[in-house]
């Protein structure tokens, strides 16, 4: 017959070698009671290599050998190995740059189209925008000025296109350029040829800036490439009453610079002869 197995009463320290029976505690690990020489647990013979302190706490003569404080280490030492520590180490670090690069990306793209849409202008009549590009007038080697002295912008669109000669026509009727007065010491040909430019930029009309020497001295004007007609010059330049006509003008080298009003049957003199011009587009 097998001799039954026997199990300390729980009112005795279930030291294996320990008879007391007062100041009992119970072990957050196993459950079981042990007195207070015997409550401390300490580990067992595992599976993890032992290190110096686990060895030492294996040999002290008071606790007790726990199995389940044992493998509570054992799994705690295979979560927080040197390896794993390092892992997740790097796993942090690794998500810190992974964040770096996300947020440098997001400020770039930001940067990117706040300048795309902070160099774009309104087009007339339209809340579209479009981007703009600028860039100045070179004649005989300086750079155009106006008649205030300050250097003549132009700013393209880069949706303009050529339009038909009934559209330009359309959008000549509806500009007021011609209608700035004409004044030597602050707004001269050179301005209204900008101006113009500009504003048919503005509307999606690709323009031209021409400037010219004629017998008579410097001037500017605009041209324009139609789809229908070619290409086609307009003198905008305006008079000191504010009474401006749109012109339409043929620029030869050797010809005469006679203008003609496109809108009114006001007649203009030739004030030279065409010595060269060049065109900017």
């Amino acid at each position: 017959m097998k001799p039954e197995k026997t199990h300390p009463p729980q009112d005795v320290c279930s030291y294996y070698s320990c008879e007391k029976r007062t100041g009992l505690y119970t072990c957050k690990h196993c459950g079981k009671k042990f007195c207070s020489e015997h409550l401390i647990p300490k580990r067992v013979t595992g599976s993890f290599p032992i290190e110096a302190s686990a060895a030492k706490d294996w040999r002290r003569k008071d606790g007790h050998p726990c199995s389940y404080y044992t493998a509570h280490l054992e799994q705690s030492q295979r979560y927080y190995s040197p390896h794993t520590k390092h892992f997740e180490r790097r796993k942090r670090t690794n998500m810190k740059e992974n964040l770096a690069i996300v947020v440098a990306i997001l400020v770039l793209v930001a940067l990117v189209s706040y300048g795309v849409y902070a160099s774009r202008d309104y087009i007339s009549g339209s809340s579209q925008t479009s981007p703009s590009q600028t860039k100045y007038v070179y004649w005989n080697g300086a750079t155009i000025i106006g008649g205030d002295g300050h250097t003549i912008t132009l700013h393209d669109n880069s949706n303009a296109k050529n339009p038909t000669w009934s559209e330009l026509l359309s959008f000549l009727q509806t500009d007021t350029t011609d209608q700035i007065p004409y004044s030597y010491g602050s707004f001269v040909c050179a301005d209204y040829a900008e101006t113009l430019y500009n504003n048919a930029e503005k509307a999606g009309i690709r323009a031209a800036y021409v400037c010219m020497e004629l017998s008579s001295g410097s001037h500017s004007a605009n041209a324009f490439m139609t789809t229908d007609r070619g290409l086609v010059f307009i003198d905008d330049t305006g008079q000191t009453d504010s009474s401006g006509y749109d012109k339409q003008v043929i620029i030869v080298v050797g010809g005469q610079y006679a203008p003609t009003a496109l809108f009114s049957s006001v007649q203009f003199l030739s004030i030279g002869t065409v010595d060269s011009y060049e065109i900017t587009w």
